[in-house]
This record gives C-alpha cells, sequence and structure tokens, in this order.
C-alpha cells in the first residue's frame, strides 16, 4: 500500500512540479513565470476509455457525488488520494489527468 501511494505521489510530482497544491481555483506560476491553473482530464479520459461516471465510482472505490463533481467541475478542488484511484480506475498515469490551463483574464 505504502509503495502504490508513494508511486502515486512521485507521478504527481512529476505532472505539476510548478503547484504547491491542487486547490480549485488557485492561480499559480508555473516554471516559465505564466500564470496558470490545474485543470483536471477526468471526464476527457474517460470518454476516450468509454467508461461511465457510475462505472467509474465504482472502479475507484468513489462516491458516485464525488466523481460526478469531479467530471463536471474541472477545476474541483481533489485530493492526491483521489486523483490516484481515479488514475488507477483508468489504467492510465496521474500526470495524464492534469493539465495546466493558462489564466483567463
Amino acid at each position: 500500500m505504502f509503495l502504490v501511494l508513494y508511486s502515486i505521489r512521485s507521478n504527481l510530482n512529476v505532472a505539476i512540479q510548478f503547484c504547491q497544491s491542487l486547490r480549485s481555483g488557485t492561480l499559480v506560476s508555473n516554471v516559465h513565470g505564466v500564470l496558470c491553473m490545474i485543470r483536471l482530464r477526468i471526464k476527457e479520459v474517460a470518454a476516450e476509455k468509454g467508461i461511465s461516471i457510475a462505472k467509474l465510482a465504482r472502479k475507484a472505490d468513489l462516491d458516485y457525488k464525488t466523481v460526478y463533481r469531479i467530471v463536471n467541475d474541472p477545476y474541483a478542488e481533489i485530493s492526491t488520494v483521489t486523483l490516484g484511484r481515479l488514475a488507477e480506475a483508468l489504467k492510465v498515469s496521474v500526470k495524464d489527468l492534469v493539465e495546466d490551463a493558462p489564466n483567463q483574464e
């Protein structure tokens, strides 16, 4: 269990090195000094794999309402543990589920 959590955290740190946390709507400076926000790609990846919200919730052992909220709000606040569970359920790396979204000023 510890090895899995360490691996998830390690992958997450690589994916978003420029960010201190995954707070919803938090603006941060990336490595290039450009303000950006973290955007989750759960909905897109699940759709590519043909996995419904209900099936994803079951596979990730998460409450349906939690997954529904995350899928419908790509800027939702999410823990690294939840992100790791979703990545495992979708059989992708954590870094495939996050992207930096430039600030829309």
